[in-house]
């Protein structure tokens, strides 16, 4: 379990690099790694969505993408203005998660590249949302 969410970590960072900040225009579906990480693990992610095998293990993940998310926050302070951080977090964190889930009930059906691809529209249309 370690190994999978040391891997987590590390995907989620890949498109943070080589910035300092990463604005949405900069994404490519192919610097989004997170997607490539839950299909190398796919059995494992499946086995976590769809059983009591590995209790509180979702919430565990999610806690995982919270505090990354969390520390981007932290280390570009001033990027929110009257949001609070825990919250921000909270919503990409289970935004996130839940795109994974939704992935893993359908049984994979699209590639990790299509499912950055979405997550860069959502980013993008939730940006715009006036």
């Amino acid at each position: 379990m370690e190994e999978v969410l040391e891997d987590l970590i590390r995907s989620y960072r890949e498109p943070y690099l080589q910035k300092d900040i990463l604005g949405i225009s900069d994404l490519s579906s192919s610097s989004i790694k997170i997607f490539e990480h839950v299909f190398l693990y796919a059995k494992f992610y499946k086995i976590t969505i769809h059983s009591n095998v590995l209790p509180g293990f979702q919430n565990k993940i999610c806690q995982v993408l919270k505090n990354l998310v969390l520390q981007d926050l932290t280390t570009k302070s001033g990027l929110l203005k009257n949001i609070n951080p825990e919250i921000f977090s909270s919503y990409i964190a289970y935004a996130i998660f839940g795109l994974i889930v939704e992935w893993v009930n359908g049984n994979y059906s699209y590639t990790p590249a299509y499912m950055s691809e979405q997550l860069i529209g959502i980013l993008s249309y939730t940006t715009f949302i006036t």
